[in-house]
């Protein structure tokens, strides 16, 4: 059975939540009440609702402030908010709400169908626009994250690793002599190990990590809460179990794989680098574990002197 909607109200005033909570209680959606802007941001970040009725005129921060926190945040950024306010008839007032991103106005005092048509009608957009953006960010043959899902994943990581020193790492992998495959068994054996490899990687990665693909037949896994040794003993744990895979692409005919992996932890990062810069450094670490020889895992960093940790070895500064 789906969930019902989530729904945030935020209002200074008690009597105003209490009718708000009433008119969609009656409506089967799920509620969150708020007293203040401060308040609306917590419950924002911590359960993240679909929707966000919030009143204009509160003391503190009043709802352009949390508005236009909203739309800072990755998380909340495209979360629906319907500003319910008495202001509604200042032009000026309803422009610079629309102008900072939410996406409808309802005037005080409210009639309830109303309110309710309008807040399901923006529930729809975003289960719409939810639908494109799944489209766009989805790699459709093996249906993980392509490259501009992961570089918004970085993105996030990095901006956590900066304000809360969470550490995170990512391993870049890339299977060994792809195209000896795709060249002697054919294009489509090529993707059903494409496939096999994704579905595995899922299998390997906990709950709380992220893997994508981003072209051909590179993927990568990014790791939260990993420092530099549990990202190594991670990208070797990952190539030891994709050398034992057989993958059967017919009953009398599996396939054997090995990967080689470029790892890059927050441990070794600047502190000003950007989501691209993160994976050219796995890429050059990558790169290095191809030129050994293939079929191990490289880690990166920035100290020219290449060193060895465990079975990885150390990469070179990017340039």
């Amino acid at each position: 059975m789906k969930d019902p909607p989530h729904i945030l109200v935020a209002d200074d005033r008690a009597a105003n939540r209490e009718l708000l909570e009433a008119i969609l209680e009656e409506e089967g959606f799920r509620l969150s009440l708020a007293r203040d802007g401060r308040e609306t941001l917590r419950i924002a970040a911590s359960d993240p609702p679909d929707a966000i009725l919030l009143d204009v005129a509160m003391p503190g921060m009043d709802g352009f402030d949390v508005c236009r926190r909203l739309q800072q945040n990755l998380e909340t950024a495209l979360t629906p908010v319907i500003f319910v306010t008495a202001q509604a008839d200042d032009k000026e007032s309803v422009c610079h709400g629309l102008a900072l991103g939410a996406s409808d106005y309802i005037t005080k005092p409210f009639d309830p169908d109303e309110l309710v048509a309008r807040l399901r009608a923006s529930l729809r957009q975003k289960a719409q626009n939810d639908r494109l953006r799944h489209l766009a960010l989805t790699d459709p043959l093996t249906s993980l994250g392509n490259r501009r899902a992961i570089s918004g994943q970085i993105k996030g990581r990095l901006s956590r690793w900066r304000r809360r020193q969470e550490p995170f790492a990512l391993l870049m992998v890339d299977i060994d002599r792809f195209k000896r495959i795709n060249d002697t068994h054919g294009h489509a054996a090529g993707d059903r190990v494409l496939q096999a490899l994704s579905r595995h990687l899922l299998d390997l990665a906990r709950t709380e990590d992220s893997v994508g693909r981003i072209g051909g037949e590179e993927f990568v896994v990014l790791l939260d809460h990993a420092h530099r040794a549990t990202a190594v003993q991670a990208a070797e744990r990952l190539r030891h179990r994709v050398a034992r895979l057989a993958i059967a692409l017919t009953p009398t005919t599996p396939i054997h794989l090995t990967v080689s992996i470029g790892v890059v932890s927050s441990d070794d990062l600047a502190p000003a680098i950007r989501e691209k810069g993160v994976l050219r450094c796995a890429d050059t670490a990558l790169y290095q574990a191809k030129e050994a020889g293939r079929n191990r895992v490289v880690y990166y960093t920035p100290d020219p002197a290449p060193q060895l940790l465990g079975d990885a070895a150390a990469c070179t500064t990017v340039p």
